[in-house]
């Protein structure tokens, strides 16, 4: 039983790394940075206070693991970022929201 739900985990990590990849697909399709996934995997780790979870009874990728995998898909997948001046509305809007 304990196993199976080891096993279990292993492909929830699967689909936690097939979600980081299709979002970094998106990201690449609208000429937007990657850089914001990175950074928030490091504020993650940032906030887990130094405590991290082995990713073997983990059910997400351990976080070292996620940026290197957009790491290497940025390396893999070369393109140009644009300015998107809605993105830009939208996180000014939230950023007021946020400091209100």
């Amino acid at each position: 039983e304990n196993a199976h739900e080891l096993r279990n985990l292993s492909y929830n990590r699967d689909l936690e790394t097939e979600a980081d990849n299709h979002g970094l697909k998106i990201l690449e399709q609208n000429n937007i940075s990657n850089q914001g996934m990175i950074d928030l995997f490091e504020l993650l780790k940032k906030e887990s206070n130094g405590v991290q979870v082995n990713e073997l009874i983990s059910t997400h990728p351990d976080l070292d693991n996620r940026i290197k995998n957009v790491q290497e898909y940025a390396s893999q997948h070369p393109y140009k970022i644009k300015p998107n001046d809605s993105l830009s509305i939208y996180f000014n809007q939230l950023n007021n929201n946020w400091n209100e």
